[in-house]
C-alpha cells in the first residue's frame, strides 16, 4: 500500500496549498481557451501582414487599384479591433501603406510608359493595314493621354534617339579616321572610280564618306597648289598662298607664322629675283618642306574639327525633325477636347442651351484640334525634310486652294499660343501682305481670324473696302463673325 511521507500530509492540511491547486487546476481548465485566443491572435496577424504584403507589392509594381483595395481591406479590419492595442497596430500599417500611394502612382505611370514602348516596338513588325496595327495604335493614343505618361514617353524617347545618334556619330568619325587619307589621296590623285568604289564599298558609312569628300575638298587643292608652287617645281617663291592658308586654318599662326617668316627671310637672302644662292636654296627648300608639312596636318586636324561641326549641325536639324514629328504624333490634350466637343455640342442643340457631348462629338474633338495644330507642324517640318512632311500629309496648297478649315466658329476654344499666332499672323497679312494674301487665297482666312480674336473694328473697315469679286467669301463670312461678335 502507498505510503505518503508526513511533510506532504502535513501541506495538505495549510490552506496555501489547497488554494495553489485551486489555481492550478483553474489555469489547466483555462488553458484551451487561451491556446484558441493565442492562435486567432496569430491569425489575424497572418491575415494583417499579407494585406500589408499585397499593398507593399501592389505600390512596387504601379498599381493604385491593388494598393487601394489592401487599405481598404485594413480600414475595415480596424472597425473590427477589439483591443486598443489592435487598433493602434493596425491604424500604423494603414499609416504605412497611404505613405506609398504616391510611388503607385508613379510606378503606374512608368509601367503605361514602358507600355507604350512595347507597342512601339509591335507596331515596327506590323502593317498599317493589320487589324492589330489598329488596335495598338489606340491603345497607344488611350496612354499617352495621361500627361504623366506623355512626358516620360517623350523624354524616353529624346534620351534615346539622342544616345543612338551619339553612337552612330562616333562609329561615322571612327570610320572617317581610318578612311580619310585614303579619300583624300584618291581625290588629289583625280581617282574619280577609286573615290568611287571607297563610298560604295562603305555601306553604313557611304554618307559620311560624301560629306567628308566635301570637307576635304578644300585641303585637297591646297595640297596640290602647294605642290604646284613648291621651289621644285618653279623658281620663284609663293608668299601669299602660304599667307592665305595660315590665314584660313583657325589657331594656325602662333605655330605657323614664325616659320613662315623665317622662310620669308631666307628667300629674301638666297633668291635675287631670277636665281638662287646653291645654300640658301637647299635651305628654303628644307623650310618649305616644313611649312608643307605642318600646313598639311593642320588642314587634316580642321578636316576632323569640321566632320565634327557638321555632324552637330546635321544632329540638330535631325533632332529638330524628330521634336516636330513628336509634336505631331502627340495626342490632344483631353481638356482641349472636351472644350472642343462642348463647343460641337452647343452648335447642335438648340441656341442658349449647353448641349450634351456624345463620344462622337469627342472624336470630332480630336480630329479637329489634331489637324489644327498638326497643320502649321507640317508646314515646319516642310521646310527641314519635305519627304517626311509629305509622307505625313503634307500638300504644299495650289494658288487656287483655299483651306476652309481655318475658319473660326463663335463656340471655338483656342489656347493663348494658337491665339497669338493666328493674330500675328493676321496683322502681318492686312497690313504688310494682303494684296498676296488675297493672291493666296489666304486674305479672308486671316481676316476672320483677325475678327474672331483681335479687332473685330478693324476687320470690319477692311471687309467695307473688300473687291466685289470677293464680296462672296470676304463679306459674307467675314461679316458674319464681325456680327457674331
Amino acid at each position: 500500500m502507498a505510503t505518503f511521507s508526513q511533510g506532504f500530509l502535513n501541506a495538505l492540511t495549510r490552506p496555501s496549498f489547497g488554494q495553489g491547486l485551486f489555481q492550478l487546476g483553474q489555469g489547466i481548465g483555462q488553458a484551451p481557451a487561451r491556446r484558441q485566443a493565442q492562435q486567432e491572435s496569430l491569425q489575424k496577424y497572418k491575415d494583417i501582414s499579407k494585406v500589408v504584403s499585397q499593398g507593399d507589392v501592389s505600390a512596387r509594381s504601379g498599381d493604385p487599384r491593388g494598393l487601394n483595395i489592401a487599405i481598404n481591406n485594413l480600414q475595415q479590419r480596424l472597425q473590427n479591433a477589439k483591443s486598443v492595442d489592435e487598433a493602434v497596430a493596425i491604424t500604423a500599417q494603414i499609416n504605412k501603406l497611404k505613405n506609398q500611394t504616391t510611388i503607385a502612382e508613379q510606378g503606374e505611370e512608368i509601367k503605361n510608359t514602358n507600355a507604350v514602348s512595347i507597342i512601339d516596338a509591335e507596331l515596327a513588325k506590323l502593317s498599317k493595314e493589320d487589324d492589330l496595327y489598329t488596335v495598338l495604335s489606340q491603345r497607344k493614343e488611350e496612354l499617352l493621354r495621361n500627361p504623366e505618361v506623355a512626358s516620360n514617353y517623350r523624354k524616353n524617347q529624346t534620351d534615346r534617339w539622342r544616345y543612338e545618334t551619339a553612337q552612330r556619330n562616333q562609329k561615322d568619325a571612327a570610320w572617317i579616321r581610318t578612311n580619310a587619307a585614303a579619300i583624300e589621296e584618291a581625290m588629289f590623285e583625280n581617282d574619280a572610280e577609286g573615290l568611287n568604289k571607297i563610298i560604295e564599298g562603305a555601306g553604313e558609312f557611304s554618307q559620311a564618306a560624301k560629306t567628308y569628300v566635301g570637307i576635304a575638298e578644300k585641303s585637297v587643292n591646297a595640297r596640290k597648289k602647294m605642290l604646284e608652287i613648291s621651289i621644285e617645281k618653279t623658281t620663284e617663291p609663293d608668299f601669299d598662298f602660304y599667307q592665305d592658308q595660315i590665314d584660313s586654318i583657325p589657331g594656325s599662326g602662333e605655330q605657323l607664322q614664325p616659320l613662315l617668316d623665317r622662310y620669308r627671310r631666307v628667300v629674301e637672302t638666297a633668291w635675287n629675283g631670277k636665281e638662287w644662292s646653291q645654300p640658301g636654296l637647299i635651305a628654303a627648300k628644307r623650310l618649305e618642306k616644313t611649312l608643307q608639312g605642318q600646313i598639311n596636318s593642320l588642314l587634316n586636324i580642321s578636316n576632323a574639327q569640321n566632320f565634327a561641326a557638321v555632324q552637330q549641325v546635321q544632329t540638330d536639324e535631325a533632332a529638330a525633325v524628330e521634336e516636330l514629328i513628336r509634336d505631331i504624333e502627340a495626342p490632344v490634350r483631353e481638356e482641349d477636347v472636351t472644350r472642343e466637343a462642348q463647343a460641337i455640342a452647343n452648335k447642335r442643340s438648340k441656341r442658349g442651351k449647353r448641349g450634351i457631348i456624345l463620344p462622337e462629338d469627342r472624336e470630332e474633338a480630336r480630329t479637329l484640334l489634331r489637324k489644327r495644330r498638326n497643320d502649321d507642324l507640317l508646314e515646319s517640318l516642310n521646310r527641314l525634310n519635305p519627304e517626311e512632311a509629305v509622307s505625313r500629309g503634307f500638300i504644299t496648297p495650289s494658288k487656287e486652294t483655299v483651306d476652309d478649315t481655318l475658319t473660326p466658329t463663335e463656340e471655338m476654344p483656342v489656347s493663348t499660343e494658337n491665339k497669338t499666332t493666328r493674330i500675328n499672323d493676321a496683322i502681318r497679312l492686312l497690313e504688310g501682305g494682303s494684296e498676296k494674301a488675297k493672291e493666296n487665297g489666304e486674305y479672308f482666312d486671316w481676316l476672320q481670324a483677325y475678327a474672331m480674336y483681335g479687332n473685330p473694328e478693324r476687320a470690319r473697315e477692311e471687309l467695307e473696302k473688300t473687291p466685289v469679286q470677293r464680296e462672296q467669301k470676304g463679306k459674307k463670312q467675314g461679316r458674319f463673325i464681325v456680327e457674331e461678335i
